[in-house]
């Protein structure tokens, strides 16, 4: 809004295809942390850090991002680069924990990866950067100050606790509030029918709401 004064500026929440339904995903309730993502605003240096202060747990990491193929990582991280829908289905079916560490953004970076976790009900931990609050908020995930290894490492090891016990938040957030790729897809079908004069303007495309 302060870049573009006299303009209508709105804030959509993203949506995406889910991972499988979620009453399909396996309970998994061992320590294996899995790790997405391909952009430049992953904090792989905090998780590398981390990692090695949790010799015990097992960190699956998996991008296509030159840094994390060059750097050297603690023994108990795998690296890997999922391609295909099937490779990542199997890599969130092993994840007893989906971590996202990030680097201060502007563009809500990791929100696909948590969409796809909510939509197998997979508990997070989550840096607290670039407005992804907004899409963990509700779901029982964990957010964490961007940089802080001790405390990522510390709300990793109360989620696994919670898991090993049961006791996760099993809510339907993805559905709840409107992160399908559908939704998406309607959010942009009633924008372009209101800048057309074909409708009024919806207020539900800037709210986390389904779009039936």
């Amino acid at each position: 809004r302060r870049e573009a004064p006299g303009r209508k500026v709105e804030s959509i929440p993203f949506g995406s295809q889910g991972v499988w339904p979620s009453e399909g995903r396996p309970r998994t309730t061992g320590t294996t942390v899995v790790a997405v993502g391909n952009d430049r605003h992953r904090d792989w240096s905090l998780l590398a850090d981390v990692a090695g202060r949790h010799p015990d747990l097992r960190f699956v990491v998996s991008s296509l991002s030159e840094e994390v193929r060059t750097r050297p990582w603690p023994s108990n991280v795998t690296v890997s680069q999922t391609g295909s829908v099937r490779e990542v289905a199997n890599l969130y079916a092993a994840a007893a924990l989906v971590v996202v560490p990030l680097v201060d953004n502007l563009h809500a970076s990791g929100c696909t990866v948590v969409i796809e976790a909510l939509s197998a009900r997979i508990p997070l931990v989550v840096s607290d950067a670039g407005g992804i609050d907004e899409y963990v908020h509700g779901s029982g995930g964990i957010l964490v100050p961007v940089g802080d290894a001790q405390a990522f490492g510390a709300a990793i090891r109360k989620t696994l606790s919670r898991t090993t016990n049961g006791a996760v938040d099993s809510s339907d957030t993805y559905r709840e509030r409107g992160m399908t790729q559908e939704d998406y897809v309607r959010r942009f079908v009633r924008i372009t029918d209101s800048i057309l004069g074909r409708s009024g303007w919806d207020e539900r495309v800037v709210r986390f709401v389904p779009m039936d």
